[in-house]
Parts: C-alpha cells; structure tokens; sequence
C-alpha cells in the first residue's frame, strides 16, 4: 500500500517470511469440562470466606460478608463467561437494560462499542444460566434496598478477574494445565 500509494519507495518487509500461527504457538487454550466448572464455581462462593476465617483469629462479620458477596459474583460472572463465552471487558460493561428475562429462553445483548466484533450481538441464554442472574439480580435488588436500574451495571468487577480465577481454581482443585499441556 505504502509503495502504491507513492509514501515510500520500497516495502521495508518485502523479503520476510509470514510465520505459521499453528507451528509458533506458545499457548493452546482449552475448554473447562463441566465437573470443572462446577468445581470452580462452587470454590469461588467460598474460597475468600474459608481463607480469611483460616487466617484471622478473629475474623470480622462485615469483611467474611463482603468476601462472600465477591465470591457469589465471581461465580455468577465465570458461570455467565462459560456458557456465553463472553470477554471480561463485555462482562464488566453489561447493564440490566441488557439483560431481556421477558422472553423464553431469557437474552444478552452486547453493545456494539463493548463487542470485540464491534456490532451489536443478541445471546439467547440457558435457562441455568438466566436463573442465577435472575437470582443474582434479586441479590442485588436486597443489597441496595431498590430494584437495580437498567443502566446499573450487572457486575462489579476489575479487569483483573484473571488472578481470582486462577486462585479460585487452584482452591477447587481444578488444574489450570490439562496432560496435553493446554492451559
């Protein structure tokens, strides 16, 4: 294009070679089985609680109950990734306007600006699925003494999920490296 267009004279990487995406991979991702998933989210509700209860002579009612709400979410959240295989950042940008219960079987909608493919995507949900963010939706309704609104958010999550994840795993007992080396 550069050369085409007359804004340079020569293509500086005419000469190299395309690698092989398939030869040159340094990790092949894998998918969780459902005992896995289970496994890891069950450990999430009570990883936190269990850990500061373990290491705090004393623990604090306020903090083992901010703990076990983090962990309910981070299960809802890991529940709501698998089955949708929604990314972090769509998962942390979701509102309850985009959440439609009215309808069998219950939807997401992406917002075109959150999407990777950057267009506006419906996803039908299971009915597993729909019913813990509809029972996660009546937690938060109880949380903050009011129905959530639709531009609040559905998660309150930080974009570094990933080392909660890992630790929620490791606490399951759910390897993060299969025997074929795929993480």
């Amino acid at each position: 294009w550069g050369v085409e267009a007359g804004r340079g004279a020569a293509n500086p990487v005419k000469g190299v070679d395309k690698l092989n995406v398939e030869a040159d991979r340094g990790r092949v991702r894998r998918a969780l089985l459902l005992p896995e998933l289970r496994s890891g989210v069950t450990g999430a509700k009570v990883r936190g609680v269990q850990h500061y209860a373990e290491t705090h002579r004393n623990p604090r009612l306020e903090v083992l109950r901010n703990l076990g709400r983090r962990g309910v979410e981070r299960s809802v959240v890991y529940e709501v990734a698998a089955y949708t295989g929604l990314r972090l950042n769509e998962l942390k940008t979701l509102e309850w306007q985009h959440v439609n219960f009215g309808r069998a079987p219950a939807t997401l909608t992406i917002a075109a600006q959150y999407a990777k493919s950057r267009r506006t995507d419906t996803i039908l949900l299971h009915d597993s699925v729909a019913q813990r963010l509809l029972a996660w939706w009546e937690f938060r309704k109880g949380e903050l003494g009011r129905s959530p609104g639709l531009r609040d958010r559905v998660f309150r999550i930080s974009l570094r999920l990933t080392p909660q994840f890992k630790k929620d795993c490791e606490f399951a007992g759910v390897p993060l490296v299969d025997e074929a080396g795929r993480v």
